[in-house]
Parts: structure tokens; sequence; C-alpha cells
């Protein structure tokens, strides 16, 4: 396509730009596509007594239950933002009763809670380190919320003391990390895009429509689900 537009076009560098753009985001979200297919059978087992988990996988991958969306004005949602939100749901222990933002914040690791391991929950010093710390907790998580990605310890101590005792926490980081590093990608795809110099808005191509790619993906997705 790119080869196609003549030099002397004036929107043919806007297009050339768009374009390339297209393909390598194009080239990121089939990576994803085909990591989530092979990702499937760990996360069907762990869902296995939850037929409406298996068609959501099938329907929209692993990965699409957590793509980027951008409202109309502009706010963008990241990946790690919503795998939060999904978190809430899936390491509850009543499944109508989601995971408080409090509660998520909790577990958020923070320099004092080897201190807190060490004092007496009912003294005084305690209830002062644990308010402050969670003071901090609630103002990490919202910066997570808003599209600050953790630091790799941070997403190692944050799973370890979210995942309930038992369970495997290793498909959690795995997503976590996927997620982090996708956020990280929109940044820098969203940094190098000037709307002066292309064709059409960011917001209109491939970057926020992950679905689209997934489309051509979900038929095997749901042929693996029935095994």
């Amino acid at each position: 396509m790119a080869n196609t537009i003549k030099p002397s076009s004036p929107n043919a560098l806007k297009i050339q730009n768009r374009f390339l753009q297209e393909v390598r985001i194009d080239f990121y979200y089939n990576l994803l596509s085909n990591l989530s297919l092979d990702a499937l059978p760990i996360f069907a087992q762990a869902v296995s007594g939850s037929p409406a988990s298996l068609h959501e996988y099938a329907d929209h991958g692993i990965f699409g239950l957590i793509a980027p969306q951008i409202g109309d004005d502009g706010k963008v949602t990241y990946p790690f933002a919503r795998l939060l939100e999904r978190w809430k749901y899936i390491f509850s222990d009543t499944p109508d009763k989601p995971l408080s933002w409090r509660e998520i914040a909790r577990a958020i690791p923070h320099p004092s809670d080897e201190k807190l391991e060490k004092l007496d929950p009912r003294s005084q010093e305690y209830r002062d380190v644990c308010d402050v710390a969670m003071e901090t907790k609630k103002k990490r998580l919202q910066e997570w919320r808003s599209g600050v990605s953790p630091q790799t310890d941070q997403l190692i101590g944050f799973v370890k003391n979210l995942v309930p005792e038992g369970l495997n926490g290793t498909p959690a980081w795995f997503i976590g990390d996927i997620a982090i590093s996708w956020g990280r990608l929109i940044d820098g795809e969203m940094k190098a895009s000037k709307p002066e110099d292309a064709a059409f808005p960011i917001e209109k191509g491939l970057l926020f429509r992950f679905e689209d790619v997934w489309e051509h993906y979900k038929g095997q997705a749901a042929s693996m689900m029935a095994t």
C-alpha cells in the first residue's frame, strides 16, 4: 500500500506513516494472539469449573479481556488497569462480591510491611505505621489505575500478597507482566504518533482494536476449549 502512493501526493507521507504503524501493531497483536492460544490450557484449567469464564477466553482470548480502551475524551484505560478490575472478582472468596479497592491496595508491598510483622497489632505504633503505609498504598493503586506501570518487584510482591494461599500465582504474574509491557507499547506508539503527521488519528487505528486481530483466532480457541 505504502508503495502505491505517489510521492507527489500531499498525503503520501501521512498515509505511509500510519500504514507502517498499523503493520507494526498488527505484528505485535498477532504475537499476543498466538501467545494467548499457547497459554489457554493453563488458564482454562484454572477456571475449569466456570463455563462462563471458558466462554470468555474463547470469545476474547486471555489478552482481549484486558485490551486497552479509549474514551471519547481521549482517556486511555490501560491493560493493567483492566486487569485490576478483573482481579477484584477473580481473587474474591465470594463470587458475587468483588474485593474492594481497599483490599486490593492492601496487597501492594510497602517498606513498612516487615516492621508491621514484628509489631503487636494491638499497639498504637502498629496502627500508626499501618495507617501511613495504607495511604501510600492507596496512592500507588490510584497511579496504577491511571496508567502508571508497577515495577517488576512491585508486581511480584503484589501478586504474592493478592493470590489466595494454596493457589498458583504464576498465571497472575504472567498476565500482569504482559499487561505492563502492553501499556508501555501503547505509550510508545501514542508518543510516536503525531496527529499532523498521520492520515487518521491513532484512536481510530488498530491500537485500540485488538478484537479485530483476535477474530482470526476465535475458532481455534473455541476448538481448544471444547476438547
